[in-house]
């Protein structure tokens, strides 16, 4: 008997629907590593410091820390946010009164644990102990009353973490590989790549496949400055 072979081609489509029912083959937990002292960063911080010292100088003001201090103090509100994250004693809970730079408080935001179940893959971040800030709580506590007390020259900053230990898939899934920032599609938003650029994150590319350029560190190194812009 002669059939047509889109029928056949329908008949074989109908009984695989019915008899076949795709499964993730494993779940993998993937270490994401995060940089508290990323070049991105660094940069965010050199220049906001930088203009927060410009205008308390023109006011008659003194700063009452230094560059190196503000970013001790921003790499420590990194980690507690990672502490915080994977269950373990943060120096800081997230409805601590602690002041956290307002973009810097975005990044943290979307630094936690996701899953994309379709994958079998959950993200955690963590980070190398070689990397972790060494400012004691007082030192931290010291450093937050004096941001603070910038408010009035322009400096906006939030109080305290998010209480949700979830971050967001997108970013967690971008991955800085050799000045790159990279990812597995480009369903993502580009504001992704630039949070990501921001602690350097990486170790995706050991279970999945980014193939995706959002562009260089370099790059969102001269995006970030804008946003250390004080509102005056």
């Amino acid at each position: 008997m002669n059939i047509n072979s889109d029928v056949h081609a329908e008949v074989v489509r109908k009984l695989a629907e019915e008899s076949v029912t795709p499964t993730v083959a494993g779940f993998d937990v993937i270490d994401v590593k995060i940089d508290p002292n990323a070049i991105v960063l660094n940069e965010y911080v050199n220049e906001l410091y930088s203009n927060l010292e410009n205008v308390v100088s023109m006011r008659g003001g003194n700063m009452g820390f230094s560059q190196d201090e503000l970013q001790a103090y921003c790499a420590t509100m990194v980690a507690i946010r990672v502490d915080y994250v994977n269950g373990n004693r943060p120096m800081f809970r997230p409805n601590d009164s602690v002041a956290v730079p307002s973009y810097l408080s975005v990044v943290l935001s979307n630094i936690g644990k996701v899953s994309h179940i379709d994958l079998g893959v959950e993200l955690r971040p963590v980070i190398n102990d070689d990397a972790r800030p060494q400012m004691s709580p007082e030192e931290v506590m010291a450093i937050s009353r004096k941001l603070m007390a910038l408010g009035a020259y322009g400096f906006e900053y939030a109080k305290g973490f998010e209480r949700s230990r979830d971050g967001s898939y997108d970013f967690m899934a971008m991955t800085v590989v050799k000045g790159m920032v990279l990812a597995t599609s480009k369903d993502a938003h580009p504001v992704n790549a630039l949070l990501a650029s921001t602690v350097n994150t990486s170790g995706i590319e050991l279970a999945l496949s980014p193939r995706i350029t959002y562009g260089s560190v370099e790059h969102f190194r001269s995006l970030v400055r804008h946003l250390a812009a004080l509102k005056v």
